[in-house]
């Protein structure tokens, strides 16, 4: 069953419904603006970026609260696929 939640926005008091996470199962992935971004594999910690665009400014927030809501480092970025 895939669960869905919005993360919190940090000091602003919502990403109003344009970030939110899927979950199912072990796999969380991170989507702004209905498209997906990235995801992490709670279990193995494996990370996947979607895309190479230089994504907006609002979304590099969403990507920050995701990194953040699940202790992501620089160096697990980094090793993404």
């Amino acid at each position: 069953m895939v669960k869905r939640f919005e993360l919190e926005a940090g000091k602003r008091q919502s990403f109003y419904g344009k970030c939110y996470v899927e979950q199912d199962g072990n796999t969380c992935t991170l989507y702004s603006y209905n498209s997906r971004v990235m995801a992490i594999n709670v279990v193995t910690r494996e990370i996947w970026k979607y895309s190479a665009y230089n994504y907006s400014q609002t979304t590099r927030r969403h990507q920050k609260a995701f990194c953040e809501f699940y202790d992501i480092t620089e160096e697990e970025l980094k090793n993404a696929y």
